[in-house]
């Protein structure tokens, strides 16, 4: 049996599991669980194997989410095309701030990482004619569901949606 068979597994069943599994809550729960478990593998990598103690993980999140929902939102783009744009542009930051910060060593890697995080932290939030700061992206008007709308009427909609449409 081959050394990636369980991973294989593991992450083939979980792209699977949105077809089977219709409940939000575990569907969400299983969400989380990926995305921490990337987290924990790298911080593993940067810290276990690289010997460095990086802070600055959420910066390229961020950046990666930030320009994944601003091409779909601001420029009407497609979600997926827009994640797969969005994981370049975090993977570029990461190489060009990697490149910098690779070079110092001890606390000062520390420091410089988590520094990298605030800058982009207060960048998002404060360049509001941009990220749309701490509230919220709206997105173009797009069709939905009906039933989609009916409750999120009953629920007092969300504020980062457009209003339901009202009934015909």
């Amino acid at each position: 049996m081959s050394r990636h068979a369980l991973p294989i597994v593991v992450f083939g069943g979980s792209a699977l599991a949105p077809l089977v599994i219709r409940d939000g809550f575990l569907l969400d729960s299983l969400v989380l669980i990926l995305l921490w478990g990337a987290a924990s593998g790298a911080w593993n990598v940067a810290g276990g194997y690289a010997g460095q103690t990086s802070l600055g993980h959420s910066a390229f999140f961020g950046i990666g989410a930030y320009s994944t929902a601003l091409i779909a939102t601001r420029l009407n783009g497609s979600p997926w095309v827009a994640l797969v744009i969005g994981a370049a542009v975090a993977t570029l930051a990461g190489l060009i701030i990697g490149y910098l910060s690779n070079r110092l060593k001890g606390p000062y890697f520390g420091l410089a990482t988590i520094a990298f995080s605030q800058v982009l932290l207060i960048v998002a939030s404060r360049w509001r004619a941009f990220t749309a700061g701490s509230g919220c992206l709206r997105p173009g008007r797009r069709p939905r569901p009906r039933a989609r709308r009916r409750a999120d009427s009953r629920a007092g909609g969300s504020r980062c949606w457009p209003s339901p449409s009202p009934p015909h």
